[in-house]
């Protein structure tokens, strides 16, 4: 579970910047924002960490729930064991419905994996917060109603199983003994407890909280009314269960949540000290991505077959962090697939929409039309992260922000844009589908052929529709090529809608090059320079404009390409929005 030795080995900058430095920096953009900030389209809250989780299902066996109805049960008793991070404890009220043990057993939609064979006893595990689901379907190693989550009050309830030729009719439970041990850990471990002294519990119904993804021994003893004394035991798997971000209870969203804020507030330094030593500030995974998606020579996790391992690594080591300050979290997913039908049918495909929504600014907050910073609730102004000016290999944006060294930002608030240079979106970057994602699961035949799909149609509109992007694009004038015949106006939104990808291409073809640095109070002088001279130049803005564009350039001069350049590129700054960069 550690991540691979690529990511152990890099350099990554964890800058603990001092109170004065914020204090200046926002001094400095407060003070000069005016000047250059451009008025574009509404931006949508912050959506960025619930979009790295959709590919991070790797650690720790996380399962996918299937919510099944079922029969009511009993009320269910006070926690009888010890309460190790009695702070984190989930108080949750008497599950409703919860699905019968006859149901989980039965379902024929239930997987292939292990099956319960109960005796003259049975018991039922419940978490009260979920009290509908069913966990552990298609997981073929799982024991389906055999599954409970670490750190979280499991409600625990024996019953005389009917079934059974060893119980009467007329026979009730009078009561009941509980051994709960477990089995698999390591003793030495910094992350997870582990113990070997068993909980002994007393009731027919208890509740008890697993401290540590493990499998434990539980068995239950128990005497009926007619004395008869009967005993079961069963293999238990405690695991962390990933949940859509819609469906988490208010409490589980509030906690992810308040673990990310602290993440973004307590140094490595101070954290390590409180949490322990799996505890990063938000900034050294940003860095981390940063330093990995931003090389001259190439990408090191996007646009091919490392994508979604390299960003499970990030996450898995992500969500220690986060468990570090609250062992009872996980991250999140992202099902956006749910969206794309209320995209469609309501608002003809422009998905600002989601980021309008009550859910999105109730919990990530609105942004500005005028400044695309977070205006309100938990993050408003949350800052982009200084990089480590000391650390030669971490990367960075020319005003020193942890931002693609092709990002010419000046802002020094996490910026959304959600259109791309203001143009329209829709059309080139299409919301994923739930049927974007059927292909791609069932239509693929090889591995190969998944993995290098996987990261474009059915993933990739999103991070443009996130961050979008700004600058001097959105006030390109490309009229005199209008007017000549080369381009119409249809040409010039897919100049805008593709430009980040040119940006990237040109620079990494080293026809560009941006500043060694800037500050914010000359801004203006902070612009792309290109290497006209340079005989590759023109062959390889040709690419661009062809390969990446779709534009028949083949009657176009020299002259024309370099017009074009001047117009679009040249001299000219963009802002990638902070999920549509290198450091997302």
């Amino acid at each position: 579970l550690n991540a691979p030795s690529a990511f152990a080995k890099r350099s990554t900058a964890d800058p603990i910047v001092s109170e004065s430095r914020r204090k200046e920096r926002e001094f400095q953009w407060k003070g000069e924002r005016t000047g250059y900030l451009r008025n574009l389209s509404l931006v949508a809250p912050l959506g960025l960490m619930v979009l790295c989780a959709t590919v991070g299902t790797l650690a720790y066996s996380r399962v996918s729930l299937q919510a099944v109805s079922g029969a009511g049960g009993d009320g269910m008793g006070t926690l009888q064991s010890g309460e190790p991070f009695s702070a984190h404890q989930k108080a949750a009220s008497k599950p409703s419905t919860p699905p019968s043990m006859d149901e989980v057993s039965t379902s024929s939609e239930l997987p292939v994996g292990g099956l319960m064979t109960w005796g003259a006893i049975k018991f039922q595990l419940t978490n009260p917060t979920y009290p509908s689901e069913v966990v552990g379907g298609g997981y073929p190693t799982l024991t389906v109603g055999l599954i409970v989550e670490p750190y979280v009050t499991t409600h625990l309830e024996a019953q005389l199983n009917s079934e059974s030729n060893d119980v009467s009719d007329d026979e009730s439970l009078s009561t009941c003994s509980w051994t709960i041990m477990q089995k698999t850990g390591d003793s030495d471990s910094s992350i997870y407890q582990y113990s070997d002294t068993p909980t002994i519990l007393a009731g027919s119904t208890v509740s008890h909280m697993f401290t540590s993804p493990a499998t434990y021994h539980v068995s239950s003893t128990c005497t009926t009314s007619l004395g008869n004394v009967h005993t079961t035991e069963e293999e238990v798997e405690c695991i962390y269960i990933r949940r859509e971000l819609r469906d988490l209870s208010d409490m589980d969203l509030d906690s992810f949540l308040d673990a990310f804020q602290i993440m973004t507030e307590v140094t490595s330094t101070d954290g390590k000290a409180i949490y322990g030593s799996n505890y990063h500030h938000l900034d050294h995974f940003v860095q981390m991505h940063l330093n990995a998606a931003a090389l001259r020579s190439h990408d090191g996790i996007h646009d091919g077959m490392g994508v979604v391992t390299q960003h499970a690594s990030i996450t898995s080591k992500f969500e220690l962090s986060l468990q570090a300050v609250d062992p009872s979290v996980t991250v999140p997913y992202w099902d956006y697939t749910r969206d794309s039908t209320t995209i469609k049918q309501n608002y003809l495909g422009d998905a600002s929409s989601v980021f309008k929504s009550d859910f999105w600014i109730s919990t990530f907050g609105k942004t500005s039309e005028v400044d695309h910073h977070i205006s309100t609730g938990r993050f408003t102004n949350q800052l982009v992260g200084l990089g480590n000016a000391s650390d030669s290999s971490a990367v960075m944006s020319a005003y020193g922000f942890l931002r693609a060294p092709w990002n010419l930002n000046p802002s020094a608030y996490v910026t959304r844009y959600h259109k791309q240079c203001g143009a329209k979106t829709s059309d080139v970057y299409r919301w994923p589908t739930c049927m974007n994602h059927w292909s791609l699961t069932f239509k693929k035949k090889t591995w190969y052929d998944w993995i290098w799909d996987v990261s474009y149609t059915p993933h990739g509109p999103v991070h443009v529709w996130v961050g979008g992007m700004g600058g001097d694009c959105a006030d390109m004038d490309i009229s005199s090529l209008i007017d000549e015949g080369y381009l119409t106006d249809d040409d010039e939104d897919t100049v805008k809608n593709f430009m980040f990808v040119a940006l990237k291409n040109m620079w990494r073809a080293e026809m560009i090059e941006m500043p060694k640095s800037c500050s914010s109070d000359a801004s203006s002088e902070c612009t792309i320079k290109c290497k006209k001279e340079h005989e590759q130049f023109l062959k390889e803005w040709e690419s661009q404009l062809s390969g990446v564009m779709g534009f028949s350039i083949d009657d176009w001069s020299n002259a024309t390409l370099y017009e074009l350049a001047d117009d679009v590129l040249c001299d000219h700054a963009f802002w990638p929005g902070d999920h549509l960069e290198a450091a997302s």
